[in-house]
């Protein structure tokens, strides 16, 4: 927003600085509807900062393991100290939480899995209860951030108990289409404009058969700032300079993982006269996902995997020792800014869509830009070095320091009103949830996936 004077409010025009520090002749309706805004945007912050007691509270579905989702609630709950919030993360599945939380009251919370109409009034109130016995008595400000559909409902029922306000801020790259039911308790929540996404498209795919058609997504867009995981510290890593190495850094149960690796496997048989290998640096949950990645360097002479686990920080030097990078999200971004060839699958979807600042910009959906098969792109790095004196089509933006402000400005001056969760009908495989839960007791949510085969 233009920075406005009271005075300039009783303008018939006004020549404002812009904030690239340009001059602007506006007419005076602009500058007091500008004015009025830039007022009640500062006066909201003030308030803010300078209420005692504030309570953030993230539902999310994981907190072990290292991954995305993982480093934006760490960048994210370190902003929010530092603001003077206290910071409290629900989470599902209760692995080893490998990321730095100091500060952080850390949860977890098996039942946010499944439903709250399938675990019944009397349940769903005792969950309730034992969340908001996590929590402060009392709090000025009370704000809820749910990371998916399901998380949300949670979210909304404790929203509702603290009257607080509830962002669902969607992360997911590929989220489940919503029953009739869901779909209205969330346009109930794009109404008042407490829905988001990472991208307007995934936003667009998950509601398209229940909102308008032409419906604007792009204006339910939040960014999910994020901070480099790489740092200039020393690698103990050493790998053989003979062979080409492709690095993939991420969690290994994402469903683009197996499918690169076969990519990779078929260039490997194309191309005897290449030697690679294949570098992971992340791990998975389940020992039979990291089995057969790893068995993939057992099928070729000229195809070596290895698999270094979970790095966090990573070294520089390490992901600079890659001839490429395949990856997905903000990890393949913050491989392409370190200069190294990153390619790229879509959001969305687990097609590849070639290399980051060259074919396609960093985190973008599937048909927006045309698929490049891998097997393509590894024969332009690997064979033909394509990219080595191109001129990048779309080059990256400077890494700017996380702010979150964005993320309270929306939806700003919304009254409270919340979404009876327990009227929503339970999909089956969560009342299947519910009973295993019942049967089994407080088990890892891991086992409950690889059991009943759910996403």
């Amino acid at each position: 927003f233009p920075r406005i004077t009271k005075r300039a409010s009783r303008c018939t025009s006004a020549l404002v600085i812009t904030r690239k520090g340009r001059f602007a002749l506006v007419s005076s309706d602009e500058v007091s509807r500008n004015y009025r805004l830039a007022c009640r945007l500062g006066s909201r912050r003030e308030e803010r900062r300078e209420l005692v007691n504030k309570t953030y509270i993230f539902c999310n579905h994981c907190l072990s393991g290292i991954g995305g989702g993982q480093r934006y609630v760490q960048a994210k709950s370190r902003w929010l100290i530092q603001e003077g919030w206290s910071v409290y993360v629900f989470h599902v599945e209760n692995g080893p939480v490998l990321l730095d939380f100091t500060d952080v009251k850390v949860i977890n919370q098996l039942e946010l899995v499944t439903s709250p109409r399938a675990l019944g009034k009397r349940r769903f109130g005792k969950v309730i209860r034992s969340m908001l016995d996590e929590l402060p008595k009392k709090s000025d400000e009370v704000f809820v951030e749910s990371a998916t559909t399901y998380l949300a409902f949670w979210g909304e029922a404790v929203a509702r108990a603290l009257r607080g306000k509830h962002l669902i801020f969607n992360l997911e790259e590929c989220p489940e289409t919503p029953t009739r039911d869901e779909a209205e308790f969330l346009l109930f929540k794009l109404a008042r404009k407490e829905l988001a996404s990472i991208n307007g498209d995934i936003l667009r795919r998950l509601l398209s058969d229940h909102a308008e058609p032409d419906a604007d997504f792009s204006k339910y867009k939040l960014v999910a700032f994020n901070e480099s995981p790489f740092e200039d510290i020393a690698s103990s890593y050493d790998f053989d300079k003979s062979r080409k190495i492709i690095g993939c850094i991420g969690r290994l149960e994402k469903p683009y993982v197996l499918k690169m690796a076969e990519s990779v496997k078929e260039f490997c048989k194309a191309h005897s006269e290449c030697s690679v290998l294949l570098v992971f640096v992340g791990d998975a949950a389940d020992s039979h996902v990291r089995d057969k990645i790893a068995s993939y360097g057992d099928q070729l002479d000229n195809l070596a995997v290895r698999i270094l686990g979970y790095v966090s920080p990573i070294p520089r030097q390490l992901v600079k020792s890659f001839d490429l990078v395949v990856g997905k999200s903000s990890a393949a971004s913050f491989c392409a800014r370190e200069d190294v060839p990153t390619a790229t699958y879509a959001l969305d979807e687990d097609i590849c869509l070639g290399i980051i600042g060259y074919d396609v910009p960093g985190g973008v959906c599937a048909g927006t830009y045309p698929e490049i098969k891998l097997e393509t792109v590894l024969e332009d790095v690997l064979i033909s070095e394509k990219y080595l004196n191109l001129p990048a089509k779309y080059p990256l933006s400077r890494l700017s320091e996380p702010s979150y402000e964005s993320h309270f400005e929306y939806g700003l001056d919304i009254e409270p009103c919340y979404y009876d969760v327990c009227s929503i009908r339970a999909r089956p495989k969560r009342t299947l949830i519910m009973w295993w839960l019942t049967l089994f007791g407080n088990v890892r949510y891991g086992q409950i996936k690889s059991i009943l085969k759910f996403r």
